[in-house]
């Protein structure tokens, strides 16, 4: 690729560049504003009773403590919000036009829609709430958007074989993928059966794995579970078998920085693996995981972060870009993905 960059290679911002962002939660895309409407406009009680300090129970603020748990409380107010489809649809809209803004030109928005039934919403509001937000965004921007499915780790099984029928009847309708997520002190192998299930009616996995812990769950989602992409992967380092076997099967490794230091993933930002991940040619991609919870981060955010902390360079950036796109689960779309990269770069 080298031989084809322009000599000013940061000629132009990376808030401009075209960017796909592959691991994004709807439920941690809220803005902190549309939080505040909808508790008053629904007068939703909260979870301690009070309406002050509401940013510091949403989102991650510099006091708190850094674990996935901590990490994960904030979606215990953040799902008061879920009281109907039309909410749904207004925080599906405005994490689409927040994308959009950014210049993300390709988002796959992830979701529990297990944790939305038990919202109160049905089947339907869920699917035609996330896709009246999507059509409405996408008339007023240039943004492809497709949906993964999640299923929370400690999840009963019948709730997760809902999920699974859920998401192939609606593959119709934006669905492109399944996610197994959540805190990983539990292990998925128990829905191994049902993620193969869902990818031979064509939604493959993505796992989050070698989060908040070790590398062998990295080994476990893509052996067991047929993981074609790991969410975060951030202990893979500890593991050479895990190195070597997202690198044998080309398994993508979407890496979120923010999130992984908020969460204690990485003890900071300099010790995330990424640089030593691109040295060894392992697919990986850049993505901003819950950008509301992470305070109002964007992807150039973490584009910025990454040239700055590990001083990656031009080629270093694109190649994150490429390898994205062509890891996207929306198959039909990749060709013209990397094409309009290509076409702005003028590689």
């Amino acid at each position: 690729m080298t031989d084809l960059l322009s000599a000013n290679e940061f000629e132009r911002p990376i808030k401009d560049w075209p960017k796909i962002d592959l691991h994004r939660h709807l439920e941690g895309a809220v803005r902190t504003s549309t939080f505040k409407d909808i508790v008053r406009e629904y007068k939703i009680e909260l979870p301690e009773g009070e309406y002050t300090g509401i940013r510091d129970n949403i989102c991650i603020c510099s006091g708190d403590e850094k674990s996935l748990t901590a990490f994960l409380k904030k979606f215990v107010w953040l799902r008061k919000l879920f009281v109907n489809k039309e909410a749904l649809a207004r925080i599906t809209y405005e994490a689409v036009e927040d994308a959009a803004k950014d210049n993300v030109i390709y988002l796959e928005l992830r979701f529990n829609p297990a944790r939305l039934f038990d919202c109160g919403l049905s089947h339907s509001d869920v699917i035609d709430g996330i896709n009246e937000g999507i059509r409405l965004a996408k008339a007023k921007y240039r943004i492809n958007v497709g949906l993964i499915c999640g299923i929370a780790r400690d999840m009963e099984y019948s709730f997760a074989s809902d999920t699974i029928d859920f998401a192939v009847k609606n593959m119709d309708k934006g669905i492109l993928a399944m996610d197994i997520m959540g805190d990983e002190k539990s292990s998925p192998k128990e829905f191994s059966r049902l993620i193969k299930e869902a990818a031979k009616a064509g939604l493959p996995a993505t796992v989050h794995a070698g989060e908040a812990g070790p590398a062998e769950n990295i080994i476990e989602s893509i052996n067991e579970l047929g993981a074609v992409r790991i969410g975060h992967g951030s202990h893979i380092l500890e593991n050479k078998t895990a190195l070597e076997l997202v690198k044998e099967k080309n398994v993508l490794i979407e890496a979120c920085l923010t999130s992984n230091v908020q969460t204690g993933a990485v003890k900071d930002m300099v010790s995330h693996p990424l640089k030593t991940l691109l040295a060894e040619n392992v697919p990986v991609c850049l993505n901003t995981d819950d950008p509301g919870v992470s305070g109002c981060l964007d992807l150039s955010g973490e584009f910025y972060t990454a040239k700055s902390v590990f001083s990656l360079d031009f080629e270093d950036l694109i190649k994150m870009l490429m390898t994205g796109a062509e890891h996207i689960f929306d198959i039909n779309s990749r060709d013209t993905i990397k094409r309009d990269i290509k076409n702005y770069f003028k590689i």
